[in-house]
């Protein structure tokens, strides 16, 4: 009863994403967008989770007024809601043209003249499925490791998304571990979003709290001795991007295996929390980033 009970939802879920798919996909890209944002940050501040959004930032930029905080978290709605009403128009050429790489641009031309293996680093940003967009647009596409939704049947629809735009589409777990090690070995660049939690990884200091921390990128740098380019994209005003790829990181090992893969992981983390401190209305605040967040 409970499996049949589950399959029903299923299917309901995934009826109802690929109509809504198909709406956002029927209006304009800037109306698409405007009303996702509209939808988000009436409904979001409502949910159970903006409860965690709300302990998350307090937490994590105290310095911050109340009033402060509240607008950073409607923002963070508005832009949650455009990223969902975004994916219909991924491949849609206005939205390519509202894609602006303002810096790094020698980064990636320092990928493609490069025989080493390139891991690019990314967070929950702006879209961030701009990032590895902006990339292939520019001459460098990347195979993505990513998180596979729940229900299969609405993965399909995101993979379907993204597939234009990649090298390849590689859930997390053993299957993909091997792919990705096969793409490493190709020399073919590789992107991963690396700020959220990962039980089985290392706690390493994140906006001045330990956070769980997947270890990896540090195992891809120590095996494959790979580049680490950190890049990212920030939304300016609506359906407007700016990708920023950075140099790669610079690593001194000291030979203790379990010090230096911490020491990589805490550079990491350095990273993203800069650019979130930037521009802290664009991260996913939602995520259970930290232990207290399971509230």
């Amino acid at each position: 009863m409970r499996s049949a009970i589950k399959k029903m939802r299923l299917m309901i879920e995934a009826i109802l994403a690929y109509v809504t798919y198909g709406v956002l996909r029927s209006l304009p890209l800037d109306i698409a967008s405007g009303f996702g944002g509209w939808v988000a940050r009436n409904l979001g501040p409502h949910t159970k989770v903006h409860r965690v959004a709300v302990h998350n930032l307090a937490k994590a930029m105290p310095q911050l007024s109340a009033q402060q905080q509240q607008k950073i978290l409607i923002q963070m709605w508005d832009n949650l809601g455009r990223v969902f009403a975004e994916y219909p128009h991924l491949n849609s050429a206005v939205l390519h043209k509202r894609i602006t790489l303002i810096s790094g641009q020698e980064h990636l031309k320092f990928v493609q003249q490069n025989d080493r293996p390139v891991l690019f680093i990314s967070a929950h940003l702006g879209n961030w499925e701009v990032t590895p967009l902006a990339a292939a647009l520019s001459g460098l596409p990347i195979h993505l490791l990513y998180r596979p939704a729940n229900n299969k049947i609405i993965d399909r629809l995101v993979k379907n998304i993204r597939k234009p735009y990649s090298l390849g589409l590689h859930a997390k777990g053993n299957q993909s571990a091997r792919t990705v090690i096969h793409a490493m070995r190709k020399k073919e660049p590789v992107a991963m979003l690396v700020d959220q939690k990962s039980n089985d990884g290392v706690a390493a200091n994140f906006f001045g709290m330990d956070a769980m921390t997947s270890t990896a990128v540090a195992h891809f740098v120590m095996k494959f001795d790979a580049i680490i380019i950190p890049a990212y994209c920030i939304r300016t005003h609506g359906v407007h991007f700016e990708m920023r790829a950075q140099a790669p990181m610079q690593f001194n090992l000291a030979g203790d295996y379990r010090a230096d893969i911490k020491m990589i992981m805490q550079a990491v983390n350095d990273h993203i929390e800069t650019w979130i401190r930037q521009d802290p209305a664009q991260w996913f605040w939602v995520h259970k980033r930290w232990p207290h967040s399971k509230i």
